[in-house]
């Protein structure tokens, strides 16, 4: 099966599992405007934190074009493990965008402690935000903690299997997250391997 045909037949396929391709389910009495709101209250600084595959990268991906609507000027970055520094030209990208640029960082605790104080010092000396992730705090305002429940996790794979057959249920979901100790993006994963048994079965 090529790469395309597991696009089209699998609702777990890697591609569809990719930060801003589906939507982040909030705990409830919270939303996206909230979260805004009090970036904008902090000058547009913030951070995101949580556990390894609770959502973060999702919830960022829904914020930046939130982000924008309010005007400001989005400049992503993701930090891959073991990257210490922040690409070249990158922090000089922020410093044009003229006071309006919110430099957004996932992964931000792959950077060295003297990288992590340069990216902070320097987006207040550029005017700029800076709306970081990371799975412990990067000392900026807290706006939100990413946890994982079997009902929030639920929807998101009810959003996946949405014009597929379900050959998924709950009880396989409960089972994956345990398994992966509450990381659902490993436990989504795993259920593309059962979804693809179960497609060739017929179950």
């Amino acid at each position: 099966m090529t790469k395309l045909d597991s696009n089209l037949t699998n609702p777990f396929s890697a591609a569809r599992l990719r930060p801003g391709t589906i939507d982040f389910v909030f705990e409830h009495g919270r939303n996206l405007a909230q979260l805004v709101d009090a970036l904008e209250a902090n000058q547009w600084r913030g951070e995101i934190t949580g556990l390894h595959g609770t959502g973060k990268s999702t919830l960022l991906a829904a914020l930046m074009p939130a982000l924008e609507a309010r005007g400001r000027i989005v400049k992503p970055v993701t930090l891959a493990a073991g990257q210490r520094s922040l690409p070249r030209g990158f922090l000089n990208s922020v410093r044009l965008t003229a006071g309006l640029g919110v430099a957004v960082v996932d992964g931000v605790e792959q950077l060295s402690a003297w990288n992590r104080l340069r990216l902070k010092r320097l987006c207040k000396v550029y005017a700029a935000g800076l709306l970081v992730a990371s799975h412990r705090s990067a000392g900026l305002p807290g706006i939100y903690r990413t946890t994982i429940d079997v009902p929030r996790a639920w929807k998101v794979v009810e959003q996946l299997q949405h014009a597929f057959a379900p050959r998924v249920r709950i009880s396989d979901l409960v089972e994956r997250l345990t398994q992966r100790n509450g990381n659902l993006r490993e436990a989504l994963f795993d259920l593309y391997d059962l979804y693809e048994e179960r497609n060739r079965g017929g179950k």
